[in-house]
């Protein structure tokens, strides 16, 4: 055990859902193959983990394409009212903050603030002639469901520049934190909080 260091990890996942997970991280974390999923990784590395989404629908497919992790575990909650009664030591938020209005926006950047002791990090899409091109074509030749077109066209409308990204971060309260452009009009802002 003292090669283990306990940790109250979060996740906060697409429209308005959150993750939380509770365990201990390995001092040795296990390699994972370049094929896997961070979604499936993060329980084997953090432990028990909470997941928790406004969609039962979206828990229930979850639930089924997890059954191998037994650590996972669903509940129907919203980010926007979401009261764990503790800190995280971590909490992610990946592809959902386009998912609300600014206002909702600054409301979620704040509740991972405030639910986080350790560090946050948001990961979303970024706005651009290069995102509404790439899924304008995707959507014309390959993913052609109506559905996934409408969402997919309708994401890249709504994600936010790198500039809205930064100023949504400030009205949320946050200082001294990342930002950062990637690949594939992607961007992320972290914030680690100092103890």
């Amino acid at each position: 055990m003292a090669d283990e260091a306990k940790l109250r990890p979060g996740c906060l996942g697409n429209d308005g859902s959150a993750a939380t997970s509770f365990g201990r991280v390995r001092a040795r974390p296990r390699t994972y193959s370049a094929t896997q999923s961070l979604v499936w990784q993060l329980p084997s590395y953090f432990g028990l983990f909470d997941a928790l989404d406004r969609q039962p629908a979206t828990l229930e497919i979850a639930n089924n394409l997890s059954s191998d992790y037994p650590e996972i575990f669903y509940r129907e909650a919203n980010i926007l009212e979401w009261n764990s009664g503790e800190a995280y030591d971590i909490v992610l938020c990946t592809l959902a903050l386009h998912h609300f209005s600014d206002d909702d926006a600054v409301t979620v950047l704040r509740r991972c603030r405030e639910l986080c002791r350790g560090f946050v990090l948001v990961s979303d899409l970024r706005r651009g002639f290069l995102l509404q091109a790439g899924v304008y074509l995707l959507t014309a030749l390959i993913f052609r469901e109506p559905m996934t077109r409408h969402d997919a066209r309708l994401s890249a409308v709504r994600a936010f520049s790198f500039s809205e990204m930064r100023d949504l971060a400030l009205c949320a309260g946050w200082k001294h934190f990342g930002h950062k452009k990637f690949r594939f009009a992607r961007q992320a802002i972290w914030l680690e909080k100092q103890t």
